[in-house]
């Protein structure tokens, strides 16, 4: 089966390698201030219900994927934008309208006048038949295709904000320790139904170990917080979706190498993703980060010495971590089994 090539394509990928640029400047700028940015107290919502601070999109009211999560994550932050919904200038204008319609309102709700887009980047995957011309056998080929998106924030539309529950402080300070019991009950699940060797003692370290296939924590009165408990094995969970019987990651980098520091970057990510997914804020991460610092440089150095100004490195590890959240937590992220035709 013939395949066919576009002119837009180079340009298309271009777009795409930009784009990727652009985060990785941005995650740059917070490392090197000593912040990790995905670390943020960005609060989430319980499983697939009430609010969660993953940007979504307007249209399909799903989650962005991989760098996406984290680049309008930091724009939101750095524009203290109230709601997480982001949509290109005509499903605004779609919603704009249909806003004006409900309200009987000749106002135009749509993005307002000054305001900025930003990128986000799609990857299509397609999927194609070779034949061999002269032995007539057929091989299944696949390749990943970019697309991007100018997307707005809904606080850069006439729109109203989102409507949340208001609360007085003591049911927030009881919803917040809800999330976590409700945390803690994901992660027993999460063990349950992956069938995790999950072990717990006096041992005051938190580990995986990838020759034997287990997670272990301290014993639970060895952490300062329970979200930090939670925190810390959804840490551990990412590192135990990258053995080579499921998501197939290197996991045999030592401290310093660029190996190490880039499964510790999809370990970092893709817990934080979690958390946020579980409903419990980003600080749950700072338990098991006592070297803090030396994290930190280590991000840094293979950033740095990267050829593409860490994109690659960074987009890389968005994705990896991206796909163990959709195999640890598939309620929120969603995850399908490969087909072995696409491996």
């Amino acid at each position: 089966m013939a395949r066919g090539k576009t002119k837009k394509k180079g340009n298309a990928r271009q777009k795409a390698l930009d784009v990727h640029k652009k985060v990785a400047s941005k995650i740059i700028e917070h490392l090197e201030k000593g912040i990790r940015p995905w670390n943020k107290p960005w609060k989430g919502g319980s499983l697939g219900f009430g609010f969660t601070d993953l940007p979504v999109s307007a249209s399909t009211g799903k989650s962005y994927r991989g760098s996406n999560v984290w680049y309008l994550s930091l724009i939101r932050e750095d524009n203290e934008y109230v709601d997480n919904q982001w949509g290109t200038f005509n499903i605004w204008k779609k919603k704009g309208e249909q806003h004006a319609k409900s309200i009987g309102s000749d106002e135009y709700f749509g993005v307002q006048k000054g305001a900025k887009a930003h990128p986000v980047v799609y990857w299509k995957k397609s999927r194609w038949i070779e034949e061999d011309e002269k032995t007539g056998e057929e091989t299944v080929r696949h390749s990943f295709h970019p697309k991007y998106f100018m997307v707005f924030n809904r606080a850069e539309t006439g729109l109203p904000p989102i409507e949340k529950p208001k609360m007085t402080k003591k049911e927030e300070k009881k919803k917040k320790e809800m999330a976590v019991i409700d945390a803690e009950k994901i992660f027993d699940k999460m063990v349950e139904d992956l069938e995790i060797d999950f072990r717990e003692s006096k041992q005051g370290r938190a580990y995986y170990s990838p020759s034997q296939d287990y997670i272990h924590l301290p014993n639970r009165d060895l952490f300062k917080t329970a979200e930090g408990r939670v925190g810390t094995a959804f840490h551990e969970a990412v590192h135990w979706s990258g053995h080579s019987s499921r998501l197939d990651r290197d996991l045999s980098g030592m401290f310093g190498s660029e190996d190490y520091a880039r499964e510790e970057l999809v370990a970092e990510m893709g817990a934080a993703m979690l958390c946020m997914g579980a409903g419990i804020e980003g600080k749950a991460l700072d338990e098991q980060m006592e070297n803090h610092a030396a994290y930190l440089q280590s991000w840094l150095k293979a950033i740095k010495e990267a050829k593409d100004g860490g994109a690659k490195f960074i987009n890389s590890s968005a994705s990896k971590a991206q796909r163990a959240c959709e195999l640890l937590m598939p309620e929120v992220f969603g995850y399908e089994e490969k087909k072995k035709e696409d491996e």
